[in-house]
């Protein structure tokens, strides 16, 4: 419930703002303030729901908005529904960036995001999603390019991928299937994103 209204705060913001989302940084981070007060009119009863919408933009460092919150005066239910506000960001396309492939969330989660969220939080997301998703282009060491065909649900970073290119990224007339989960010699080292399979396909037919 309280994912589905935590932007309810948006509707008192200007409309130029919603017009130029760009604009007006710090009016727009008034959006938690002004959602808990419409669910504290709406429904009093609930009062968990409007401290968690009130809350959800707040972290685990002190480095959210709007009181600068942390660690255990961020309520929990807060705490999980913003770290999945920036999951469910990170895998979506924004008019600034593409979505992040698997690879760049675990990245983003185990570097950029640690001091963000609490630590419980971060190391459940991680082990809840597929680091390397079906059908997705990846790089080996050996700086062959491949594609994720299974999933290793015991060990999410080593699926079994099978080769499409080889080091000139000249396309190869037998696919070899790898299980890296059985080949510790053989490893990722980085998923090709949008705009690297974009340029791929302009140079030669991706299969």
């Amino acid at each position: 419930l309280a994912a589905l209204l935590h932007e309810s705060g948006v509707a008192k913001l200007p409309e130029r703002m919603l017009q130029d989302p760009g604009q007006m940084r710090p009016e727009a981070r008034q959006r938690p303030v002004y959602g808990a007060q419409i669910l504290e009119e709406l429904c009093p009863e609930y009062g968990w729901l409007a401290k968690t919408v009130g809350q959800v933009y707040e972290r685990e460092n002190g480095s959210g908005f709007p009181q600068g919150l942390k660690g255990e005066d961020i309520c929990e239910e807060a705490k999980i529904l913003g770290i999945m506000d920036v999951f469910e960001a990170c895998i979506h396309d924004r008019p600034h960036r593409k979505a992040l492939t698997g690879y760049q969330l675990l990245d983003a989660f185990t570097r950029g995001e640690t001091e963000s969220f609490a630590s419980h939080l971060v190391k459940a997301l991680i082990e809840g999603f597929s680091v390397y998703t079906y059908n997705e282009y990846v790089v080996l060491n050996t700086d062959e390019m491949g594609r994720v065909v299974e999933v290793n649900s015991g060990n999410l970073c080593r699926p079994l991928v099978r080769i499409l290119y080889d080091k000139e990224r000249k396309s190869v007339t037998q696919h070899l299937e790898i299980d890296l989960s059985k080949t510790p010699s053989l490893f990722i080292t980085k998923a090709v994103t949008y705009d690297e399979l974009i340029a791929l396909a302009e140079s030669d037919s991706i299969p």
